[in-house]
């Protein structure tokens, strides 16, 4: 994968960080626009909010993410693989669930992301340019829900997400 350093500041996406306190950085800026997002929306959310929220300088924030539409990006990304990692806590231990252990390990997966998911909300609702990232979300979640209860229930049949609708 090519360095985000290479690219011009302008089309650049987010800038990953090497070191421990770099990534310590970001996270705390995604964690805070995770909740200003949640709280104000993606439209009214500014990045001099997100940074403020985060106790860092707004040119932080800019260093590794060059605008709104990068970070909101990026926040995607990351709710995509928390939830993902969930799933995989689940699929470890899916064959020898009962029916009744599943659905509780379900709703507590969503009960874990509650916070995180009225940001995900928030950013997918958007704008209309975010709907092709929205159905790419959601295409990606029915899939890993399909897979964890085919590994339950491996009689079930395989299905795309596309005849879901």
């Amino acid at each position: 994968m090519a360095s985000n350093k290479s690219r011009p500041r302008s089309g650049r996406g987010a800038l990953e960080p090497q070191r421990r306190p770099g990534k310590e950085r970001v996270a705390a800026l995604m964690e805070a626009a995770a909740t200003v997002i949640a709280e104000r929306g993606f439209e009214a959310a500014t990045m001099a909010e997100i940074a403020s929220r985060a106790g860092a300088l707004v040119g932080s924030l800019y260093h590794f993410f060059p605008n709104k539409e990068v970070l909101a990006d990026a926040l995607i990304q990351r709710y995509g693989g928390i939830v993902d990692e969930a799933f995989t806590r689940i699929d470890r231990e899916v064959s020898a669930m009962t029916n009744e252990s599943l659905a509780d390990a379900l709703v507590s997966l969503l009960v874990e992301i509650q916070g995180e998911s009225k940001a995900m909300r928030a950013l997918l609702e958007a704008r209309a340019e975010f709907s092709a990232k929205r159905q790419e979300f959601r295409d990606a979640a029915l899939t890993r829900i399909a897979r964890t209860l085919t590994l339950r229930s491996p009689q079930i049949p395989p299905r795309r997400p596309s005849t879901w609708r």
